[in-house]
């Protein structure tokens, strides 16, 4: 758009539309991607509430053994 408006206007006016163009173009792309983002996160949290949720064993009455856990 620059370009155009270059042709037939002064550098400045051509620069002050390049730049127009530019960052109306950068924020609605960026807002394209963040809904797109935000679309896959829902969508993520629909799956993971409709699994079937995983039940863990409780060793706790169990004794532990020492060999099997590491020291830090």
């Amino acid at each position: 758009m620059g370009v155009i408006r270059g042709l037939s206007t002064g550098p400045l006016i051509a620069g002050n539309w390049a730049i127009g163009t530019f960052t109306i173009l950068a924020l609605g792309s960026w807002h394209i991607c963040q809904k797109r983002f935000e679309d896959e996160r829902k969508q993520i949290t629909r799956v993971m509430e409709n699994m079937p949720k995983r039940t863990v064993k409780d060793n706790s009455d169990q004794p532990v053994d020492p060999s099997t856990t590491s020291a830090l």
